[in-house]
């Protein structure tokens, strides 16, 4: 069962790997990445901003770095002064 999924995991990488999209920085990067729910959460594991209109919760705690051939859309961008916000609680969490 294991070696299916991996195999199933593996072919997805093969395609990630070899496509040609067009990025806007440069190759070997890593980004943070943080999942966000829509489910409103509140303490200082989790930030609450408004993207797109809508009321979403960063799961702080649940951080992993990725690289840049992982993106495959963009989903929506946090403004500016929620983004300062969300990096001062992140760096206070892990500090």
């Amino acid at each position: 069962m294991m070696e299916a999924s991996f195999n199933k995991w593996n072919e997805v990488k093969k395609i990630t790997n070899n496509e040609d999209k067009k990025v806007f920085f440069k190759e070997r990067y890593i980004f943070l990445g943080v999942p966000l729910t829509s489910t409103v959460r509140d303490g200082s594991f989790y930030f609450q901003f408004k993207l797109d209109g809508k009321m979403s919760t960063a799961l702080l705690v649940q951080h992993k770095l990725f690289s840049s051939k992982r993106f495959m859309k963009k989903i929506g961008k946090i403004d500016d002064e929620n983004f300062k916000k969300l990096k001062e609680k992140f760096i206070e969490l892990i500090s």
